[in-house]
């Protein structure tokens, strides 16, 4: 029997959120391989955070890379095991991927440029 999917799950397949909010097809497939339904929900809640966010300041547990402009991470809580990879121009907001902590600063932004 198929597994049932999330209907935030189906929301990201759409590739956009709402008129300037975006996820990457990278995003997509790493949340896929998360098995953690508590870190999929804290995901979520961050997700919702951007989306309801009126400037970047608003967005809790947000932080600029150091030397990449308009690139940030998000920690999503309670879990401190996952970083969110965004990208910010001023027409978009872009969710670039979703990787452990001990990885994403190997490949986040140089890969994803």
């Amino acid at each position: 029997m198929p597994e049932e999917k999330p209907s935030w799950l189906t929301s990201l397949k759409r590739k956009k959120f709402f008129n300037e909010t975006i996820a990457r097809g990278s995003f997509i497939r790493d949340i896929k391989k998360i098995k953690d339904t508590d870190t999929k929900v804290a995901i979520l809640k961050s997700i919702e955070d951007v989306e309801n966010a009126k400037s970047i300041s608003d967005i809790p547990n947000i932080k600029s890379l150091t030397g990449y402009k308009g690139y940030y991470r998000i920690k999503p809580l309670p879990n401190k095991e996952y970083r969110i990879g965004l990208y910010f121009s001023d027409k978009m907001m872009e969710f670039v991927c979703c990787l452990k902590r001990k990885d994403i600063y190997k490949f986040f932004p140089k890969n994803y440029e």
